[in-house]
């Protein structure tokens, strides 16, 4: 789903990075992202980002259903660097 301002719940900060080669440089996102395993903890898609809408690839967490059991919390702003996790103390 396109994130959008007038609905900040699928709305998602992130980089957006260029590289020299990507088949080289998504063959090792994809790897660190854990798209190999099955089933997979990251998916690539293709989506429009940033304010001129370029076309990138973005990983987008792959088990859905997760979303929405007990204990699965919302990053409101969109920022997963301010999320505040809990901590196991």
């Amino acid at each position: 789903q396109k994130p959008d301002a007038a609905n900040p719940t699928n709305r998602v900060e992130g980089y957006l990075l260029y590289f020299d080669d990507i088949t080289m440089a998504l063959t090792l996102l994809d790897e660190f992202e854990d798209c190999y395993i099955d089933p997979p903890l990251y998916e690539r898609e293709v989506m429009q980002v940033g304010p001129r809408d370029t076309l990138a690839w973005v990983y987008v967490y792959a088990k859905h259903d997760r979303l929405t059991q007990p204990g699965a919390r919302l990053v409101a702003n969109g920022r997963w660097q301010d999320f505040d996790a809990p901590s196991d103390a």
